[in-house]
């Protein structure tokens, strides 16, 4: 049924957002980016993938994440109108900032 496909790709996105999260904590920039480009390529919302990381990072430990933090952060405001340019690309320069 429609609501069952709904529910698979939910769980696909829940465990690439996880990836990407892993990615980010490994500051592994090339699968971070990658993961990144496969989520907007499935037209992922970019609030949603906020949300997402923001409460798995927050989960996480280490000096480290609190830039990746700050970088999610900083894209949510992007996101609001403190950008001059799209989602897509925010969150490409917000994904590259937090694995660099």
């Amino acid at each position: 049924t429609a609501a069952d496909l709904e529910a698979m790709i939910a769980d696909t996105t829940e465990s690439v957002v996880w990836a990407l999260a892993d990615a980010l904590e490994a500051r592994d920039p090339a699968t971070a980016l990658r993961i990144a480009e496969r989520l907007l390529g499935q037209g992922e919302n970019v609030t949603g993938l906020i949300y997402a990381l923001g409460s798995r990072l927050r989960r996480a430990r280490g000096g480290p994440l609190r830039d990746a933090t700050i970088a999610l952060a900083d894209l949510e405001l992007w996101l609001r109108g403190g950008a001059d340019y799209g989602d897509a690309l925010a969150f490409t320069l917000a994904v590259r900032s937090m694995a660099a």
